[in-house]
């Protein structure tokens, strides 16, 4: 992920107990002093993000999409699948949703923004981490699905890493900074970008952002 200029910090700085790197222990960090009485969502279940994030909040839940034969809320191997598109939970569900780096992996970004929004409480948080390309102004679409199994790729294919497939996750979408207007579209009331740094934390990098939408 290194440009060949700077280390890809985002990436990188693993802690070696957790084995989260960069952006997952800023957002573990970011929801930890939620609340006990907090419903949330998180769009991962068998990485090392969500163990973490189950040790701050112990009602959390979290899902994995398995492939498109599954019933959302179907339960396999002890996973539960979801499409982020077609979440099968009730209106008004949640007071956090979090999503890391999953958005560039769904063909329809969009509907999941919707779903999101339709599964959050007033006042309710949508957390996102995406790779943001930020000398951009709009999202770029890589790939388009045509149907369940067919692509027509705009770009060259790219894959990110999938701790559920060895061949990784195909990226559908590089996202510019239209994902705030993006959010604010499917309804969110405000959306904005969230810049961190610590030196002592080992949050470092350009411009390291984040998103949330509430």
């Amino acid at each position: 992920w290194s440009d060949g200029k700077q280390p890809a910090w985002r990436e990188t700085v693993t802690c070696p107990q957790c084995h989260c790197n960069s952006r997952m222990r800023f957002v573990i960090d970011h929801v930890k002093d939620i609340g006990e009485d907090k419903s949330v969502y998180a769009y991962e279940f068998v990485t090392d993000t969500f163990r973490e994030l189950q040790k701050k909040i112990p009602g959390i839940q979290g899902s994995e999409y398995i492939g498109n034969d599954c019933l959302g809320g179907q339960v396999i191997d002890g996973i539960m699948h979801q499409d982020a598109t077609r979440l099968s939970f009730p209106d008004d569900s949640f007071d956090y949703m979090i999503s890391n780096d999953v958005l560039e992996h769904v063909a329809d970004f969009e509907a999941a923004l919707k779903e999101s929004y339709r599964c959050l409480k007033k006042n309710g948080h949508l957390l996102v981490s995406i790779p943001i390309f930020k000398d951009r102004d709009k999202t770029v679409v890589r790939t388009k699905q045509v149907s369940d199994d067919v692509y027509e790729y705009i770009l060259s294919p790219v894959y990110h890493g999938n701790p559920l497939s060895a061949e990784g996750s195909l990226v559908f979408t590089e996202f510019g900074w239209d994902i705030l207007e993006n959010l604010r579209k499917v309804g969110f009331s405000d959306a904005y970008a969230i810049v961190y740094f610590s030196a002592e934390k080992g949050y470092f990098g350009d411009f390291p952002v984040i998103f949330e939408a509430i």
